[in-house]
């Protein structure tokens, strides 16, 4: 059985490009909310790292808000990123601040990742 194209219908004029402009339109709502959940994402990761820094945070406490859903990747890249830290989460905090002050529309899961470079340049760093 031939399987069937999806095609757009053609308008009926030629000229008329309504369906091209409604295309253009859908296009716009879809960059502008996906606009806006970047957005909510990045004011929840800066929430999220103030107040670690407030409560002073520890390494259990900063697994569970930078990772609340238990996802194997990120878990992962916090194991990286406390490697070097194990014994100073203050250092830690300081490097998720320096991330989110660099680029401050980072949502968890890319502050995150910012993380375990910057930490990289940190413990990387001999004179």
């Amino acid at each position: 059985m031939a399987k069937k194209r999806k095609t757009k219908p053609s308008p009926k004029n030629p000229l008329d490009a309504s369906w091209l402009l409604a295309e253009a339109d859908k296009r716009d709502k879809l960059e502008a909310r996906t606009a806006r959940i970047s957005a909510r994402n990045a004011r929840i990761a800066s929430k999220v790292v103030t107040e670690l820094v407030r409560m002073d945070a520890d390494w259990e406490q900063i697994f569970k808000a930078l990772n609340p859903r238990k996802d194997e990747k990120i878990q992962t890249l916090l194991l990286r990123f406390r490697g070097p830290h194990m014994f100073a989460p203050h250092v830690a905090l300081n490097i998720l601040q320096h991330c989110l002050e660099s680029n401050p529309s980072l949502d968890l899961n890319g502050l995150v990742n910012a993380a375990v470079d910057e930490s990289g340049k940190v413990t990387k760093f001999r004179s």
